[in-house]
């Protein structure tokens, strides 16, 4: 129904910015970009819209309605984890991709929870070892190489200066958490959709050398 969609106005009502993914942010309509029009011929407008929190743009595509206009499609859109990741993991991840615009401590912690959630599915290490030996075993086991083990590492570190309260080093900045979140989202891609991507595409190679008949 056309209630529930949104609406493209001067301000555009999205629950969290798809850059720094703030919540409730200030996305005002630029001015020299409002409602234009790339063909005439086509019944679609374009407006581009800046955080005013990052600064950064989101360009809405939308059709008009009666006397509105509403969002057909936005770019970029909101980010979305994975499905394939582990649910703890991937329960993880998604608090800290919306604690980045507010929380950025919050954000570096819970990446560094969601790593351990996913190297622990991957039944690395023993009970109740530490997440640094996790990691190490991760490497000599081929699970992660030695770069994403270093990475890892770091992620870990950094998150430990909020969790601890470091005196010399007590926050973590929001382009700091972003790396670290973009971390774990990179293992987990390397750990659960890549495979999966791969088994896919194996299982469709097989089926279309199949003859039909013996489907």
């Amino acid at each position: 129904m056309t209630s529930n969609k949104l609406l493209m106005g001067d301000l555009l009502a999205l629950d969290r910015c798809p850059h720094c993914e703030i919540a409730k942010p200030l996305l005002a309509a630029h001015p020299n970009f409002n409602f234009m029009k790339i063909a005439e011929t086509a019944n679609v407008l374009w407006t581009v819209y800046v955080c005013t929190a990052c600064n950064n743009v989101a360009t809405a595509k939308g059709s008009p309605e009666g006397n509105h206009v509403y969002v057909d499609d936005l770019f970029p859109k909101a980010r979305v984890v994975d499905t394939e990741l582990p649910e703890v993991g991937r329960t993880y991840l998604q608090q800290a991709h919306r604690s980045l615009g507010d929380a950025p401590d919050g954000a570096a912690m819970l990446a560094s929870s969601s790593i351990e959630a996913m190297i622990k599915d991957k039944g690395v290490g023993k009970k109740r070892e530490k997440l640094t030996d996790r990691i190490n075993q991760a490497v000599e086991d081929g699970l992660i190489t030695k770069g994403m083990g270093d990475w890892a590492h770091k992620v870990r570190l950094e998150a430990n200066d909020p969790r601890h309260a470091d005196e010399a080093a007590p926050h973590v900045t929001r382009e700091q958490a972003t790396v670290l979140v973009e971390f774990a989202e990179t293992l987990g891609h390397i750990l659960y959709v890549l495979p999966s991507l791969v088994a896919k595409g194996i299982s469709d190679a097989n089926e279309a050398e199949t003859p039909a008949d013996e489907r």
